[in-house]
Formats: structure tokens, C-alpha cells, sequence
């Protein structure tokens, strides 16, 4: 099945339905500078979840209001009214790096319509110095820093560099320069005490279930004070580390990333 664009609602979102009846709904929130179609590695497995992916404003497809929506506890308000107007119980969410920390502030918001939670790589209070430094230098325009780039936040990224294709690429340099006052914008907002500050208060007891998928080639993400962290604050947690990934698993080893994820939904 394919993706459908549905904008009836704000904000924006991509949409596919099971292939058969459908067993449960999947909503995925993605991170800085991507979009909607950033975990389709992952989603084009699924035949038995309808899928739905949120779409930021000032990425591309969602159009910005003000520039006062460009920070994640704002997404996160958005992403949250966007679910209780779809009518969505037992969710899994899935957030991916800026998305994980903001998947944790909407499972605080609505807890009870969210079944479980999986966060992978995610911003978070306590691991995402790295990040943080690594965002403000960052701004590819060649064919070189790009690859700089995902040698970086990829595990192994020069040894396979056929698992980024030259599309993404070029796509990833293409909105750079087209959103780039909105994202640093959005940059400040993530790196800034308000935003940090809100992730820790968050990050307290999680009211779900919760997988947190860490990589251990990450180099945005560290993966141990990642993983310490959340461990601290959430005794019932479950922390998986991917020993041959980084910063994309479900782009890294999409098979291993899907079976981990499949088994924790259906435990």
C-alpha cells in the first residue's frame, strides 16, 4: 500500500493502511531536519498496522504559523491534538532523535491513549551534549561533508556507503538550504535550559511501556549516558543497544531494527 498526504488536519501527516485488517496503529514522529518519510525503511515492513507519520511545520510539507512553533514542546502540543483528532487509542509511538524527546512529552500529555512507546536515539536531558555541538557546525554543501556527516552518526558509514542512497543525499543538502533560518531557529530552541528542562521533568517515571533503542556507533547520541539516564529515572524500561549501529538503525540494519521493534509490540 502506499503513503497518502493528509491535510485536513494541522499538522500535516503521511498516512498508509494495513494491507489486511489492521491489528493497531503505529504513529511515528521524526527528528531535526527530515521529514515524514525519514522511517519508511522501517514502515514499507509493516502489513498489519495502519501507519501514520506526523510531518513537523517548517520541514517541508506542514506550513509555519509563527516561528514560535519552531521547538519541540510546541510539536509536541501539536503532535498530541493531532492524535485526539484522529481518534487514536493504544497508539505505539515511535519518536526518533529530536522526535524520541518528543515522543516522551506527548506520552505525558495523553498517556492514556498511547499503548506503548519506542524511543531510538532520542534527544534527551542527559546524552545529547554531542549533538548539540555537532548541530550548530553542521550545514553540508558538498558531496564530501555529507559524508563527513553520516560517517559520523553512522556506524561503519564508509565501509557501505550504498546505505545512503545519492537521493537522500541530495535531498538532505536541498532542505538544509531551504529551511536553514528555521532550523537554527529550531536548534537554539532544542540546546536552550527551557527545552532541557522540560525533558528531564518529562523523562521522570514514563507512564507507558517503553523501549529505548540506543546505537552504539552514535555519534550524536551517547548511547551510555543515554541509556543510564533513562534507566534511573524508569525502573520498568526496557534499553536495547545495537551493537553494529548508530544514529539511523532502522536505515543501518532495517531486518534487525523491525524485529526488535515487532517483538516488543507483541510481547
Amino acid at each position: 500500500m502506499s503513503y497518502t498526504l493528509k491535510t485536513d488536519l494541522y499538522p500535516y501527516y503521511q498516512f498508509k493502511p494495513a494491507s489486511k485488517k489492521a491489528k493497531g496503529d503505529i504513529f511515528f514522529i521524526h527528528g531535526y531536519a527530515v521529514n515524514s518519510n525519514y522511517h519508511n525503511y522501517f514502515s514499507d515492513l509493516l502489513e498489519d498496522y495502519n501507519y501514520y507519520a506526523v510531518e513537523h511545520a517548517g520541514h517541508g510539507i506542514t506550513p509555519l504559523k509563527n516561528k514560535k512553533q519552531l521547538n519541540p514542546y510546541s510539536y509536541a502540543k501539536e503532535v498530541a491534538e493531532l492524535i485526539k483528532q484522529l481518534n487514536l487509542k493504544d497508539i505505539i509511538l515511535i519518536g526518533h532523535s529530536m522526535g524520541g524527546g518528543i515522543a516522551v512529552m506527548v506520552s505525558q500529555m495523553i498517556p492514556d491513549l498511547i499503548k506503548k512507546m519506542i524511543i531510538v536515539t532520542p534527544m534527551n536531558s542527559k546524552g545529547t551534549t554531542k549533538v548539540f555541538n555537532f548541530l550548530f557546525k553542521f550545514n553540508p554543501k558538498t558531496p564530501k561533508q555529507i559524508d563527513k556527516f553520516y560517517n559520523i552518526i553512522m556506524h561503519h558509514y564508509y565501509s557501505d556507503t550504498s546505505k545512503v542512497t545519492q537521493e537522500e543525499k541530495d535531498h538532505v543538502m536541498k532542505i538544509q538550504k531551504e529551511y536553514k533560518k528555521n532550523f537554527k531557529k529550531l536548534k537554539w530552541q532544542m540546546a536552550s535550559i527551557k527545552n532541557l528542562s522540560i525533558l528531564k521533568k518529562n523523562e521522570k517515571n514514563l507512564k507507558v511501556p517503553t523501549l529505548l533503542i540506543v546505537g552504539k556507533g552514535d555519534g550524536c547520541i551517547n548511547h551510555k549516558t543515554t541509556s543510564k539516564n533513562f534507566k534511573k529515572k524508569n525502573e520498568n524500561i526496557k534499553i536495547h543497544t545495537f551493537e553494529n549501529a548508530g544514529h539511523i538503525p532502522f536505515l543501518e540494519i532495517t531486518n534487525d531494527y523491525y524485529n526488535l521493534i515487532m517483538n516488543f509490540i507483541n510481547e
